[in-house]
C-alpha cells in the first residue's frame, strides 16, 4: 500500500512539474517570486486532499485528483490576464474575454457601476473577474453586479456603504431570458449598502439559475426591507451551493418584508440547494 501511494506520487509530480515548469505567467506562482518552479508545485501538492479553496477547482470542498487534472489542463493553454482601471477598460475586457481570461479590477473606488460580467467560460477554464487585491476594490455608490453565463468566477470585490433603489445588489442573472449556471461568488463582502429610507426594498444577492454558488464571502449590516439573500426557485432542482458565509448585523425590523433569508425551509430542500452558511 505505501509502495502505491509513492509510485502515486510520483506519477503526480512528474506530470505536474511538466506543466509547470513549463508555463509562464503568474497563476501557477503561488509565493509570488515571480518563477514557476517546484517549489509552486509543492504548493499544490501540500494542499493536496484537503479543503483549501485556493486550489478546489470544481468547488466540491476538497483538493482532489480532478482538481489536479483541471489544474493542469488549464495551466496547457493558460488565459490571458487583463487589468481595468476604469469603467470602459472593465466592459472592453469582459466583452472580449474567453476561457481562461482573468480580468484584474485595479485596487480604489468604484462609484455607480452597473456590472454586467457576461461570458462562456468552462468547467476547466472559468472566466475570472477579481479584484486585484481582495478587500481593496470597493464598490459603492449605485454599483450593482449581475453574473450571466456559465462558469464565471467573481473573487475579491467588496460593496460597501452604498445604495438601490429596487432590485438586487448582486444577481446571478442579466434579466429573466439569460441566467447563470456553475457560476461562483466567492471572498467578497457586501457591508451597510443601505437607503436613507428602510422602507425601501431589494435584495442583497440574488441566485438564479442553476448549480451556482456563494462562499466564503462576508455580509452584514442590512437594515432595510428585502431578503439578505434569496434564492429564487422553479419546477426543477437548482442545485446551488452556500457555504461559509459570515451574516453579521442584520436587525429584525419587526416587518414581513425584512426577513434575512427567504423562501421555505422544503422548497429550498426540494430544489435541491444546499445552504450551508457558516
Amino acid at each position: 500500500m505505501a509502495r502505491h501511494r509513492i509510485k502515486k506520487w510520483v506519477c503526480l509530480l512528474v506530470f505536474g512539474c511538466a506543466f509547470l515548469l513549463s508555463i509562464p505567467g503568474e497563476r501557477t506562482d503561488f509565493n509570488g517570486d515571480g518563477q514557476i518552479d517546484f517549489a509552486d508545485f509543492l504548493l499544490f501538492a501540500r494542499a493536496y486532499q484537503t479543503g483549501d479553496i485556493a486550489f478546489d477547482r470544481n468547488g466540491d470542498g476538497a483538493v482532489g485528483f480532478g482538481d489536479f487534472l483541471s489544474f493542469a489542463q488549464a495551466c496547457a493553454n493558460p488565459g490571458r490576464e487583463r487589468s481595468a482601471t476604469n469603467v470602459a477598460e472593465l466592459t472592453a475586457a469582459i466583452q472580449s474575454a474567453r476561457p481562461g481570461d482573468r480580468i484584474t479590477m485595479k485596487n480604489g473606488i468604484w462609484r455607480d457601476v452597473d456590472l454586467l460580467f457576461i461570458g462562456q467560460g468552462t468547467v476547466e477554464k472559468p472566466i475570472t473577474l477579481r479584484a486585484e487585491t481582495a478587500g481593496e476594490v470597493v464598490l459603492t455608490g449605485h454599483s450593482r453586479l449581475r453574473i450571466a453565463g456559465q462558469y464565471l468566477v467573481v473573487d475579491g470585490l467588496w460593496f460597501k456603504g452604498g445604495a438601490l433603489s429596487s432590485g438586487h445588489v448582486i444577481a446571478f442573472r442579466k434579466d429573466a431570458s439569460l441566467v447563470s449556471s456553475h457560476c461562483r461568488l466567492t471572498q467578497c463582502a457586501v457591508t451597510d449598502y443601505n437607503p436613507p429610507l428602510d422602507t425601501t426594498e431589494y435584495k442583497w444577492v440574488s441566485l438564479f439559475g442553476t448549480k451556482n454558488r456563494v462562499d466564503h464571502c462576508y455580509i452584514s449590516g442590512k437594515n432595510n426591507d428585502g431578503a439578505t439573500m434569496v434564492v429564487w426557485v422553479g419546477d426543477g432542482p437548482n442545485d446551488h451551493q452556500i457555504d461559509h458565509n459570515h451574516f453579521a448585523n442584520r436587525p429584525p425590523l419587526g416587518r414581513n418584508a425584512s426577513r434575512g433569508y427567504e423562501g421555505r425551509f422544503h422548497d429550498r430542500v426540494a430544489n435541491g440547494c444546499r445552504a450551508q452558511p457558516v
